[in-house]
């Protein structure tokens, strides 16, 4: 069954640049583009209008006081968070670090 309108997309990444960019892409290839540079801000976001697809980085910077084995990787975790409560959702992780410790 085709959709209804276009393809809507949420990227998630802590860089303006990165997002920006690929909402860029994704604009001139028909999707309908959201953008947040937070977890926080993407949950949110995904609960008020779920999108088809989540773009997603899945390092970010730490909260202040945090360590490394509290928060491994956000993205990772919130990408759980979003298919448990959004089975049809679509995926896509990446991640410019080259080790998550």
């Amino acid at each position: 069954m085709p959709l209804a309108g276009p393809t809507t997309a949420l990227i998630v990444d802590d860089h303006p640049f990165v997002r920006r960019g690929i909402a860029d892409f994704l604009s001139r290839q028909g999707f309908a583009v959201t953008e947040a540079g937070d977890v926080a801000a993407a949950w949110a976001i995904a609960q008020h209008q779920p999108p088809h697809v989540v773009i997603l980085d899945i390092i970010f910077p730490r909260a202040p006081g945090t360590t490394a084995a509290e928060a491994p990787a956000p993205g990772l975790q919130l990408g759980k968070q979003l298919k448990s409560t959004h089975p049809t959702l679509g995926l896509i992780f990446f991640s410019s670090h080259m080790h998550f410790t």
